[in-house]
C-alpha cells in the first residue's frame, strides 16, 4: 500500500527547520532539515517520472502494465493521472490513462481488487467526461474488479451517470452496486430501441428487482443441456447476483455437461459456473482454483453453506479441461 505522505509537509518541514531561532542549527535540526529534502527530491523525481510516462501516452505509446512511475510517496501519482483523464480530449490516451489507474489500484490490493476511492472516484467522474472507449473501458474495468461493497458507496454518483448518455458496463457496475438510485433513469429507457436489447441492460433491470427478467435468465441458464450455452448463460446471473440467480448457479456445481471440441479438448461446465458465483465473492478466491476434487468439493460445501444447495446426484468424475489428441 502506498503511504500518503503530502508534499506541503515536507515544505513546512524545511520551514520550521529554518525558522525561529537565530541560534545555530542543531544537529538534529540539520538531521530534520537535510531528512526533508530528501523527500521533496524524491517527490520531485517521482512526479517528473510520471509525467514522462504520461507524455508516452501522449505520443500514442501503449501502457505495458508497469506502474513504477506512478508509485510515489504520496497522491501525486493520482492526482496527475487523474488530471490527464479528465483533461486530455485523446481517446485512445484517455483510455491508456484507465488502464493505468486501474493497474495503480489493483496493485495496491492483497486479491488485486479496485478499491481505492480517490482512483474510482476519477474514473467515474474523469472518465464519463466523453463518451469514448476510455468511458468504457473504465466501467468494464470497474465491473470486474471493484467489490460490491466499495460501489455502493458511490450509488448517488452511479445514479447522476445513468440519467446520461450510458455505456453498457456502467450497466454492469450498476447491477454489481445495487444501485437502487439509478433505477428511474433505466426504467425511462425501457423503450429506447438502443439498450432495452442490450443483455447488460436488462442485467441492471433485473438485479434492481424485475422480477420477470430475472426469471428469463433462470430459466435459460437452468432448462439448457448444451454445455456451451450453460457456461455464456452463467455469466449473466454472476453479474446479476440475486440470492435467485446465485442459488441458481449453485444448484449446477455438480453438473455433468461437458463441451468438447474433438481432436482438442475437453472442458468441464462447473470452473465457469463457480467463477460466475465468485464474482459476487471477490475475497474468495479459491472458488476460481480447481486442481483437484478437493477442491471441488470445497466449493461444494460453500454453495451448501452460502445458498443451502443439496445435491441430487453425485460429483461427477474430476475434469476442468483436458487436452484431446489429434485425431489420426
Amino acid at each position: 500500500m502506498m503511504r500518503p505522505v503530502a508534499i506541503g509537509i515536507a515544505f513546512a518541514a524545511l520551514f520550521l527547520a529554518s525558522a525561529g531561532s537565530c541560534a545555530p542549527e542543531s544537529a538534529e535540526g540539520t538531521k530534520r532539515k537535510s531528512g526533508a529534502e530528501r523527500l521533496v527530491k524524491k517527490n520531485g523525481a517521482a512526479r517528473m517520472k510520471a509525467e514522462q510516462e504520461i507524455q508516452r501516452f501522449r505520443d500514442g505509446e501503449p501502457f505495458h502494465g508497469d506502474v513504477s512511475a506512478f508509485t510515489a510517496p504520496d497522491a501525486q501519482a493520482i492526482d496527475l493521472l487523474a488530471q490527464e483523464l479528465r483533461n486530455n480530449p485523446k481517446p485512445k490516451v484517455r483510455e491508456q490513462v484507465v488502464k493505468a489507474l486501474v493497474r495503480l489500484g489493483t496493485e495496491s490490493d492483497p486479491d488485486k481488487l479496485l478499491t481505492d476511492r480517490r482512483i474510482l472516484a476519477s474514473l467515474f467522474e474523469d472518465g464519463s467526461i466523453h463518451d469514448d472507449c476510455a468511458y468504457m473501458k473504465a466501467m468494464d474495468e470497474v465491473a470486474a474488479s471493484a467489490p460490491a461493497s466499495v460501489l455502493r458507496e458511490f450509488e448517488t454518483t452511479l445514479a447522476r451517470l445513468a440519467s446520461r448518455p450510458p455505456v453498457s458496463g456502467l450497466f454492469l457496475v450498476i447491477a454489481k452496486a445495487k444501485a437502487t438510485k439509478a433505477l428511474p433513469s433505466l426504467q425511462a429507457r425501457k423503450d429506447d430501441p438502443s439498450w432495452n436489447q442490450e443483455e447488460s441492460f436488462a442485467v441492471a433491470l433485473a438485479a434492481l428487482g424485475d422480477k420477470a427478467l430475472e426469471r428469463r435468465f433462470i430459466d435459460r441458464f437452468a432448462d439448457t443441456r448444451d454445455p456451451k450455452e450453460k457456461m455464456e448463460a452463467a455469466k449473466p446471473l454472476g453479474w446479476i447476483g440475486t440470492p435467485a440467480t446465485l442459488k441458481a448457479l449453485a444448484s449446477e456445481m455438480r453438473s455433468p455437461l461437458v463441451f468438447t471440441i474433438p481432436a482438442t479438448f475437453r472442458q468441464s461446465v462447473r470452473p465457469a459456473i463457480a467463477k460466475a458465483i465468485q464474482y459476487n465473492y471477490p475475497r474468495d478466491r479459491f472458488l476460481l482454483v480447481v486442481n483437484s476434487d478437493d477442491d471441488y468439493e470445497r466449493i461444494e460445501k460453500f454453495c451448501e453453506k452460502e445458498f443451502g444447495t443439496t445435491w441430487e446426484a453425485p460429483r461427477p468424475p474430476f475434469l476442468t479441461i483436458q487436452p484431446l489428441a489429434p485425431t489420426p
